[in-house]
């Protein structure tokens, strides 16, 4: 949350100082997939890392020319939960941890704010294959008060249909690269509309 008045800004700022005609703003969402450094879970211990399977964003771009531009995006990239119960333990970075109270479940959430360059390769007058590369400022989250982020790469690969002037039907894979402490990387497979101005 504490990022959101500095991406706000920057949008504000996109969207005035550049040219109209290549200003574009949209909304995606889809599935996840998380990978983390928790292993080697006992007893009844357990990791939930599809508890909230879907992640959304919202993105603003201008594209510079037909096939270069800069793009920020705010993300919410769910969910995972690890439960136990005392003399549970499990492992994370090598490390082994134990579960001192019964019915305990850690929540925790990641959020993304990030910027990257893009590219876009027109294979005719609707269809166009995406690329995007860049970095972006993570942030977790979890129900027990722990909070850490960092700043990482991440890139994007995917394809959009411009349905007419304005609206593009856009399908992207991106990785978010995250080195926490049980986070590795978040993949985010989505869907989304853009609209272009």
């Amino acid at each position: 949350m504490k990022f959101q008045p500095f991406i706000a800004a920057l949008l504000f700022a996109l969207t005035t100082q550049v040219y109209a005609e290549g200003v574009y703003v949209g909304i995606a969402g889809g599935k996840l997939n998380t990978e983390t450094s928790v292993t080697g879970l006992t007893g009844t211990a357990s990791l939930n890392e599809d508890e909230d399977d879907t992640g959304y964003k919202l993105f603003a771009g201008y594209r510079a020319s037909n096939n270069f531009g800069v793009e920020l995006h705010y993300a919410d990239l769910g969910e995972a939960s690890l439960s136990g119960n005392i003399g549970d333990t499990f492992i994370s970075n090598g490390v082994t941890y134990g579960f001192t109270a019964n019915g305990v479940k850690i929540v925790q959430e990641t959020k993304s704010y990030g910027a990257a360059a893009t590219y876009a390769l027109p294979l005719n007058d609707s269809f166009s294959l995406l690329g995007k590369i860049g970095f972006h400022r993570w942030d977790i989250e979890d129900s027990q008060g722990f909070d850490e982020d960092g700043t990482e790469p991440f890139y994007g690969i995917g394809a959009s249909y411009q349905v007419n002037e304005n609206v593009a039907i856009q399908a992207e894979f991106e990785r978010f690269q995250i080195d926490s402490i049980d986070v590795d990387d978040i993949d985010l497979l989505s869907v989304g509309l853009a609209f272009h101005f």
